[in-house]
Parts: structure tokens; C-alpha cells; sequence
């Protein structure tokens, strides 16, 4: 399964469906769903480090608009994508050890209802 590592506090605000846009300054043609872990650095509160935490799936990208800031949960910047993301699917969660970039895990992920 495709994975990519987010900076907390975003990786658990997309846990919980609260962001729905992801921001980068790079395009992906990846689409379907993708298993997002949340980074070791930098520490955040008490909020999970270098664990896998959902599956979403990535159904477009696109431009960064200026109305997007509300739901990337982050300010505006010139020339970036969005990545919208949808069907947010709690995991049980275990240790993953990131990677820049999107990056293959190879395990059985266990969706919960």
C-alpha cells in the first residue's frame, strides 16, 4: 500500500476528518486510498509519532486555491496543490518508519468500523 508521512498536528486532524486537504508543492497522479503515518518529529502535545493512523483516499489534485485555507487548515501559498481527501478509515495503528515522499508498506492494515 502507498503511504506518505504528515507532520502533526495535520496527520491527526485527516485522522479524524477534520482536514481534508493536504498541501504540497509537488503534483501526484496517485489516486485510491493511501495510508497515512504521522512523523516522529517534530513533538506535538501527546499526539501519535511515527504510527500509522488511517487510510484515505486521494481523489484529486489540483491547484491551491485562497478558499482552500479552511479546509488544508493552513495559510495560502502561491503555486502548491491539494490533494482533496476523502473516506477517512480508522486503522489499527502501528509503527511505521517514514519516508519523503510517497513509500510502500508492506503489511495486512486492519480497517476498524
Amino acid at each position: 500500500m502507498k503511504a506518505i508521512s504528515i507532520k502533526q498536528p495535520y496527520a491527526s486532524l485527516i485522522e479524524r476528518g477534520q482536514k481534508t486537504l493536504e498541501v504540497r508543492s509537488w503534483q501526484t497522479k496517485i489516486r485510491g486510498s493511501v495510508l497515512i503515518c504521522s512523523t516522529i518529529l517534530p513533538y506535538y502535545n501527546d499526539l501519535p509519532r511515527g504510527q500509522a493512523l488511517c487510510v484515505v483516499d486521494i481523489v484529486n489534485c489540483r491547484a491551491f486555491m485562497p478558499y482552500d485555507t479552511c479546509f488544508a487548515m493552513c495559510d495560502y501559498a502561491e503555486g502548491f496543490f491539494v490533494w482533496e481527501l476523502k473516506n477517512v478509515r480508522k486503522i489499527q495503528r502501528f509503527p511505521v518508519k517514514g519516508q519523503q515522499g510517497f513509500f510502500d508498506v508492506v503489511t495486512t492494515v486492519k480497517e476498524l468500523s
